[in-house]
């Protein structure tokens, strides 16, 4: 190692001491003229000529050559080695070319167009010594003849040769209806696009008339090809199938002709807070002019104004629903005279709300107490009166009676009191009560009074007889 570095330091200093040059720099996609590149000693002042590789160029400005100078350097290399550009592959008639780069190496696409084919090489590479080959050419696309049809007849080409776009048209002889397209086109593959027509008689018989259906077109026992027959179902019918049909080369109708079937409506539209009445719970298609008729769910009523029955029409649709269902609502009725509210008060009621009333001391009710809000916005039943309580006939007493004044009085109001008699030759048995009185629930207090034989220390006789004609006289008006 030692002796390779003593070797190199003494290259150094002999270079030095003679003026002399190390190699010349590398020049990037070049190299040194063929009188340089054999050469190791370059001493002062000799000047080396660079030369670029096959398909690269100087770029301008730049110098091709570099020259020794005395401290043994060389001057600075500026050339620069560039892809050789060809430029324009070249232009070609009714065409064009396609190339990413004209640089060396580079291919250029040739191409025609539409109507034209190519002749030649199609591509040209750009080379050390610029494009390859030939720009090619580009002519007319020609088709062939037409293909003859039995029956029938084609036309001419436009001019000398059936080229790119020409149109062959064919025509049937008389009786003979022509099948498939009356024209085919030449293509730029110089091909025909499309098969040839047929000529052939066709004749299609008018088919047997569908049901509940009529014939707006021409109508004839037989007809030609392509002929169409339009078909409409009558009123209250929709058509299944194609109105309109057309004879085919087979003698056939195509499609078939319709049928006519029942128009009718499906399930009837919903309506909020109600539904059809329970006949058309499971009812699903409904004929044309059906009504279906609603009903609001319970604690619902119709709105005024609004129709409660709708109807299928000849459309399949059915008749706009202008129904609707809005809650119940029952006004809080006038408050019975001698009666008070023991629910909740309020303005106004929903469905199957209640009013609780009772009547006020002393007073009896006549009706239900509970009254409910009902679907026509009432309540029922009414609301119930409260009559004043009373008491009726009061109860006989054994071997007596009440007094006169009681005689012909039926009713007692509460708090009423009758007071009893004994009758003649009966007394009063001490520690009851002769007085009895009319109860809040029309009864009478308990009689507790007892009529029992009159004793020696009694009435006198004469007043027993006093006691009698009153109330023989008191029956006696009575009876009156």
């Amino acid at each position: 190692m030692s002796e390779r570095l003593i070797l190199a330091l003494m290259a150094i200093w002999v270079a030095r001491v003679m003026g002399a040059c190390n190699q010349p720099p590398r020049l990037e996609n070049g190299v040194l003229s063929d009188k340089f590149i054999s050469l190791r000693n370059f001493s002062v002042g000799i000047r080396v000529v660079y030369k670029c590789y096959p398909g690269y160029v100087f770029q301008e400005g730049g110098s091709r050559s570099i020259t020794c100078r005395e401290n043994s350097t060389w001057s600075p290399l500026r050339a620069v080695c560039e892809s050789r550009n060809c430029g324009n592959p070249g232009d070609i008639s009714n065409g064009d070319y396609i190339a990413p780069d004209t640089t060396f190496g580079m291919k250029a696409t040739f191409y025609c167009d539409e109507g034209y084919i190519i002749v030649g090489r199609p591509y040209r590479i750009c080379t050390a010594a610029g494009w390859d080959g030939q720009v090619p050419t580009c002519e007319f696309v020609k088709c062939p003849d037409p293909p003859p049809v039995a029956n029938g007849t084609v036309s001419s080409p436009p001019g000398e040769f059936w080229t790119f776009g020409s149109i062959a048209k064919y025509s049937c002889i008389a009786g003979h209806s022509l099948i498939g397209e009356d024209t085919i086109t030449c293509t730029a593959t110089a091909e025909w696009k499309e098969h040839p027509p047929r000529c052939q008689v066709v004749q299609c018989v008018f088919p047997k008339l569908p049901a509940n259906a009529h014939v707006e077109s021409r109508h004839q026992l037989v007809y030609s090809y392509q002929d169409t027959i339009k078909y409409k179902c009558n009123n209250k019918f929709k058509m299944v199938g194609k109105s309109i049909i057309e004879c085919k080369e087979n003698n056939t109708f195509v499609p078939p002709p319709p049928t006519c079937e029942p128009c009718q409506c499906g399930k009837p539209p919903a309506l909020k807070n109600g539904s059809p009445t329970e006949e058309y719970i499971f009812q699903t298609v409904f004929p044309v002019d059906s009504q279906v008729t609603y009903k609001c769910h319970p604690g619902y009523v119709f709105q005024a104004g609004g129709s409660r029955r709708i109807t299928c029409r000849t459309n399949e649709t059915w008749s706009p629903l202008r129904a609707v269902c809005e809650l119940v609502q029952c006004v809080f009725p006038k408050l019975p005279a001698n009666a008070h509210v023991e629910s909740r008060h309020q303005l106004v009621y929903s469905y199957q709300d209640t009013i609780k009333y009772k009547c006020n001391n002393k007073f009896k009710m006549v009706g239900k107490s509970i009254i409910e809000c009902k679907e026509n916005n009432t309540f029922v039943p009414p609301p119930p009166t409260c009559e004043p309580c009373q008491c009726g006939k009061p109860p006989a007493l054994k071997n007596g009676s009440p007094t006169e004044e009681y005689i012909f009085q039926t009713v007692f109001p509460v708090d009423s009191q009758v007071t009893y008699k004994c009758h003649p030759g009966y007394v009063f048995q001490a520690g009851g009560s002769r007085r009895i009185t009319c109860r809040t629930n029309e009864t009478w207090s308990p009689l507790r009074a007892v009529c029992e034989h009159g004793s020696k220390g009694g009435s006198s006789r004469a007043g027993q007889q006093f006691e009698l004609l009153l109330l023989v006289l008191g029956l006696t008006v009575f009876m009156i």
